[in-house]
This record gives C-alpha cells, structure tokens and sequence, in this order.
C-alpha cells in the first residue's frame, strides 16, 4: 500500500514538472546574446525561465509573465520590453495571420510546455 501511494505522489507530482528550453528561432528576448546580436544582454540562465517556481504559480493561479518571468516580479520584468532582457531588439517580423515554424531547444525535457499567445 505504501508503495503504491509513493508512485501516486510520483505520478502527480512530474505531471506538474515545468521543462527547461528556449525558443531559438525567433530567438526569445532572452536568447539573443546566442545569435551576437548588437545590444542584446547575455543571459545564461535562459533555459531555465520557469515562471517563478511552480509553487508561485500554483498560488497565482497558473499566472506566468512574459517568457518566462515570474508574474510576481515588479515591472517590468526582465523579458518585458524596456527590461533588463527587452532592448528595444526585434529579432523577426511576421505578417499578421501568418503560419510560421518555430525552433524549439529542449534542454531537459520535465514534461513542461510552450505556450504561444
């Protein structure tokens, strides 16, 4: 009985388990200094972006801020535009209604995902 509660507590647990990755094409505010692009920031820890923990964002409600950030950070927040990480830089365009494909690097893979808006 004891062995099953274990796994049970194992099995919700890694449910809830955020990933570690970033998007690298386009490149995340982030993520920018890998490309040697002029003014961006270096950012070592850019595959580790989790919203704060997951134990904010349970307590938020699943509230995570951009790329990343934890929504409890003061504003802006690093990945926001005019952050430490948001330089002004846009590293690609699209037209409005566009298809793209988008390049994902996935570092450990803790069953997290990506959510685009």
């Amino acid at each position: 009985m004891k062995y099953c509660l274990v796994l049970l507590v194992a099995a919700v647990i890694a449910r809830e388990v955020v990933g570690h990755g970033m998007m690298l094409d386009p490149p995340n505010r982030g993520s920018l200094w890998r490309f040697d692009i002029p003014g961006a920031v270096p950012n070592y820890y850019d595959t580790g972006n989790n919203c704060g923990s997951f134990g904010v964002q349970y307590s938020l409600g699943m509230k995570c801020g951009v790329c990343g950030d934890a929504w409890t950070d003061p504003r802006p927040r690093d990945n926001e535009n005019t952050g430490k990480l948001g330089r002004g830089i846009i590293a690609k365009t699209y037209q409005a209604g566009s298809v793209i494909e988008t390049k994902i690097n996935i570092t450990a893979n803790h069953n997290g995902t990506f959510t685009y808006r």
